[in-house]
Order: C-alpha cells, then sequence, then structure tokens
C-alpha cells in the first residue's frame, strides 16, 4: 500500500483532525474529523464542480455564482436550499469523488512529499463519515482497473437479440462513440473517473465493447449506435452527439418538422386538409 495510505491510517489511529496536502506528480488534499474521513479532492480526477456541471444539474456560470454567495464550510447546505442536488445524492457524489481522489493519490507510483494542517476544514460541509478500514478496500479495488486512460473504447454490435447491462454501464455506453478516452468520458459527462474504468470493463467482458490497443487496427466489427437519454427540461433541446464524433462536435437540434424533412426518415408523411375530409366523410357513410 502507497505512502499516502500509510499515512492517512496513522493521522485515522491518532483522531487527527485537519487536513493532509500531498504535492508531487499527483496533487490533493484529504481532510480529516476525529480521526474519520470528511472530504477529498485530487488535481486529477473531476471535483465536484466537473461532477455536477458535466451531469447537467446546473450550468458554469451557475456554479461560479453560487460560489460566490456560499461561504466557507456551507455550501454543499447552499447546493441543497437552492435545488441543485438532494442531501443523499450530494452524499453519493462526494464519497464518489472522494475515493477517486484517494485511488488517485495512492497510485501516484512515487513518494510523495505531505504535510498535515492542523483543524483545517474543507470548504465544502461534508455529509461523509467514512473509516479507514473502508477507504483501504476500496483504494485497493480501483486500483486494479485493466484499462489506461487514455484509451478509447468503441461498442460492437454482436447482432444480439438482447443484452444484460448495469446502470452505471448504460449511462457510459450511450455516450462512448470510438474517439472519446475513457479519462474524457468522466470529465465531460460528470462521472466517476474509476467508476468509469469499472463500467467499461464490465462492457467488455459482456462483449459490448472493445478497447483498440494504441498503433494497432481497430476490429473489424460493425459500432452500435445507442442513442443517449434526451432530458424532458430545458436541456431536451441541446445539440446530440453523431455517432463517431466527440461531444463537442455537434450540431444543434433542429426543432419543427416539415413533410419535406420527413420523407426520408420516416415511413409517414403528414397528411392535408383534403385528405383528412375524405377520411371523415367515409367513415361518416360506415356509421
Amino acid at each position: 500500500m502507497s505512502a499516502v495510505i500509510d499515512e492517512l491510517d496513522a493521522l485515522a489511529r491518532d483522531g487527527a483532525s485537519g487536513a493532509l496536502k500531498v504535492e508531487g506528480r499527483q496533487q490533493g488534499t484529504v481532510y480529516l474529523d476525529g480521526g474519520r474521513f470528511v472530504f477529498a479532492e485530487s488535481t486529477g480526477v473531476p471535483d465536484l464542480a466537473s461532477r455536477l456541471i458535466g451531469a447537467r444539474r446546473l450550468s458554469a456560470e451557475r456554479w461560479n455564482t453560487l460560489r460566490t454567495e456560499g461561504r466557507p464550510g456551507e455550501f454543499g447546505a447552499l447546493l441543497v436550499a437552492r435545488g441543485v442536488i438532494d442531501e443523499e445524492e450530494l452524499a453519493d457524489v462526494l464519497r464518489s469523488a472522494f475515493l477517486d481522489a484517494l485511488t488517485a493519490l495512492a497510485a501516484g507510483g512515487e513518494t510523495p512529499e505531505t504535510k498535515f494542517a492542523p483543524l483545517q476544514r474543507p470548504w465544502i460541509s461534508s455529509a461523509l463519515d467514512l473509516e479507514m478500514g473502508f477507504l483501504r478496500q476500496e483504494v485497493v479495488r480501483r486500483a486494479g482497473h485493466e484499462f489506461p486512460l487514455d484509451a478509447r473504447p468503441k461498442l460492437i454490435d454482436l447482432n444480439s437479440p438482447w443484452g444484460i447491462v448495469e446502470r452505471g454501464q448504460w449511462a457510459v455506453a450511450c455516450r462512448i462513440d470510438g474517439v472519446t478516452t475513457l479519462r474524457d468520458l468522466a470529465w465531460r459527462n460528470g462521472f466517476s473517473l474509476y467508476e468509469t474504468l469499472e463500467n467499461v470493463q464490465g462492457l467488455v467482458r459482456a462483449g459490448l465493447c472493445a478497447l483498440p490497443a494504441s498503433g494497432t487496427p481497430e476490429p473489424e466489427a460493425p459500432v452500435m449506435e445507442l442513442a443517449a437519454p434526451v432530458a424532458e427540461d430545458e436541456d431536451s433541446l441541446l445539440p446530440r452527439r453523431r455517432p463517431g464524433t466527440t461531444i463537442w462536435d455537434r450540431t444543434p437540434v433542429e426543432t419543427g418538422l416539415t413533410n419535406a424533412a420527413l420523407e426520408g426518415n420516416s415511413m409517414f408523411t403528414i397528411p392535408d386538409n383534403d385528405l383528412l375530409k375524405r377520411l371523415i366523410q367515409e367513415l361518416q357513410q360506415m356509421n
């Protein structure tokens, strides 16, 4: 186990309260309160802002506005009060982001410089209360991922009539386009970095996804196109991704359909008024 985990273990046994700051190739901070872990962040993984903005819970502009309004230690309560997220969801996202940050810090591949700042508190009020045993197990499990973060997953259509995927795997699969890397899938869509890796691993094991090795030809298999879920709020008119492009290379959704627009894409056409009148007359005669 890494030096960071060992040092956190010692702080937890001492019942310490404060922040362990990690410097090196991977930087971050882990906060404790009475030997329990309440918050963590790292430059290498999506933070709370990235998770909420990528998931379209709020815009970057609104995030900046709320950060200006929020007082230190009360920002989480402000997010809940403004209806951005409820308390249970906030705890889930914070726990996920904590585990991402700690896994990245523990897997730094070097002995980092650390400094403990007693009594320092996180900038967000945290609902977390995690213990060292749980964190150690999760870091070991997450650090065993099989794929590099710059791999570009590609969905494969095996012409199966059906398949079974978990909810998290489906969310990731809907955004796989064969171009976006695993790292960018997480950063751009509000996903956990290491949960994204695990979900892609599950899709690969199920035979629904492939990760072509860098510099080698991609497997000659048809790509299965999945449409991402369309929200029912103002985001429902956001640009939609074209298969084979990144999420930043999209065209706006067109609203309003005409007969000409439908002729090439649908087996139906919009009936004119004369046709409707004839249909009504024939129905009346039948009665």
